[in-house]
């Protein structure tokens, strides 16, 4: 029993790493230009772009285009233990927008969401959720979803930015103005 018990962790690590190669790459299409419409730039995270403008030979080419700045920063703050104070840590922008048809979506470190152009960098819209970031100890956002009706009618929302926030509400706005989703949740 003890033998089988230490050969355990060895037979699952094998088994993970069998497994590994099994999966079937996401196919995308080839072209000058890609999208990135998920966190990953597909479903499943893969992390891969087929865009095909940009080569191992004309990398070195790339100049920065804009460069957006939200404004949201907070400096690290000592804990005060007499005034029961926790302290609270520096903002962190640790962000992977994501680029849905011609618009570019993120969001702040302080949670609010926002749409950009993507060719000048200039803001379509932002939508502030209120977060009481003096409550959090760490704030940073990682990203937004994108979810899009299969069967658009040309109604409010057939196109919804989806966001978890700091103080553990999901939010939906309105792709195209960034207003909340009356039909979502509790509004």
């Amino acid at each position: 029993m003890r033998s089988a018990a230490r050969k355990l962790p060895f037979v699952m690590l094998l088994a993970m790493l069998s497994a590994c190669g099994r999966e079937t790459p996401a196919q995308f299409p080839a072209g000058a230009e890609a999208g990135w419409p998920t966190y990953g730039g597909a479903p499943g995270g893969g992390h891969y772009s087929a865009a095909t403008q940009i080569t191992r030979d004309n990398v070195h080419l790339l100049r920065q285009a804009w460069v957006y700045r939200s404004g949201d920063v907070r400096q690290a703050r000592a804990p005060d233990l007499a005034a029961g104070d926790r302290g609270a840590r520096a903002s962190s922008w640790q962000l992977t927008p994501i680029l849905v048809g011609d618009t570019l979506y993120g969001c702040t470190a302080f949670n609010k969401v926002f749409a950009l152009d993507p060719a000048t960098g200039v803001e379509k819209w932002r939508y502030d959720p209120g977060v009481d970031v003096d409550r959090e100890v760490l704030v940073n956002c990682r990203g937004v979803a994108s979810w899009q009706d299969p069967e658009p009618r040309g109604a409010a929302c057939e196109h919804r930015i989806l966001m978890g926030t700091l103080d553990s509400r999901l939010i939906a706005l309105d792709a195209r103005d960034g207003k909340p989703c009356r039909d979502f949740g509790e509004e």
